[in-house]
């Protein structure tokens, strides 16, 4: 099982389908503790604190979810509820391979250089650049912004991007 840095596994706060190499922030349904962390997508572009990215896909049992194949658009099934006789069952069960630091890959909500700061740019969890987002979120000197990281390679729209992961919070 994935854990922060100090050992604390991260937890599903929704029975909801989370694509591999999606951005979680901190939950706010559940509440976190000092033995497990719960995580949830972000409800807007630049959400945070921002707390993981996932490795696997997030979907009820079987793991393999039949509507969805990795490269596919991700804004078809991310936040999707689980199905069937799994409704309601994801709260609390461990998101495994979520990444707190290092290197990882995340999608893009959009077209980014290397080198760039990534935010979370959507409510499924892709990344976008800062420049790119500021036409849609109005930020101003001394707002707070919640980097995911660190572009490594170009991004181009639902494309995979390496990122160097930083989530420290920082002012515009």
């Amino acid at each position: 099982m994935a854990t922060s840095p100090s050992g604390v596994p991260f937890l599903s706060d929704a029975s909801v389908r989370i694509v591999a190499h999606t951005a979680l922030v901190l939950g706010t349904v559940k509440t976190t503790t000092f033995s497990e962390q719960y995580v949830k997508l972000p409800a807007a572009a630049n959400a945070g604190p921002v707390k993981c990215v996932t490795l696997y896909n997030f979907f009820e049992p079987p793991i393999v979810y039949a509507g969805y194949a990795t490269g596919d658009d991700p804004t078809a099934v991310n936040g999707q509820a689980w199905g069937g006789s799994y409704a309601g069952m994801g709260v609390g069960k461990p998101i495994l391979g979520a990444v707190t630091g290092d290197l990882a890959l995340c999608i893009a909500a959009g077209t980014f250089a290397a080198g760039v700061v990534l935010l979370i740019a959507d409510v499924y969890g892709r990344v976008d650049s800062l420049a790119n987002l500021a036409a849609s979120i109005p930020l101003n000197p001394g707002d707070v912004i919640y980097p995911v990281g660190i572009a490594q390679t170009p991004g181009v729209a639902n494309g995979f991007t390496e990122v160097l992961l930083d989530f420290a919070p920082s002012h515009y």
